[in-house]
C-alpha cells in the first residue's frame, strides 16, 4: 500500500509543527500499544492493514477556540505541504 502524499505522515507533522500549528497522534493500532504488543506477542506485521493506517493518522487542531483565521492558516499550510 503506497501513500499518495508527497510527505510521510511524520514528515507532515514537523513540518506543521515548524509553522507553529500543532498536531499529534492519537490513535494508535491497539496492537502496537507496549502491553498488548509485549502480553499477546503481537507484531506489526500480523495487522497490515492497522499498522498502515496507523502510521498514516493524525490529528489536526481541535477545538472550541480555534478561530476561522486559525482554520485558513492549517488548510494554507496543507495546500502548500501537500501541493493541494
Amino acid at each position: 500500500m503506497e501513500p499518495e502524499a508527497p510527505l510521510a505522515r511524520d514528515e507532515l507533522l514537523d513540518a506543521l509543527n515548524e509553522r507553529r500549528i500543532g498536531t499529534g497522534v492519537h490513535y494508535r493500532g491497539v496492537h502496537l500499544h507496549p502491553y498488548y504488543r509485549d502480553t499477546y506477542g503481537l507484531a506489526p506485521e500480523d495487522f497490515p492493514v492497522s499498522t498502515a493506517i496507523s502510521e498514516r493518522t493524525m490529528s489536526l487542531p481541535l477545538a472550541p477556540n480555534v478561530s476561522e483565521s486559525d482554520q485558513d492558516d492549517v488548510v494554507a499550510a496543507l495546500r502548500e505541504l501537500l501541493g493541494g
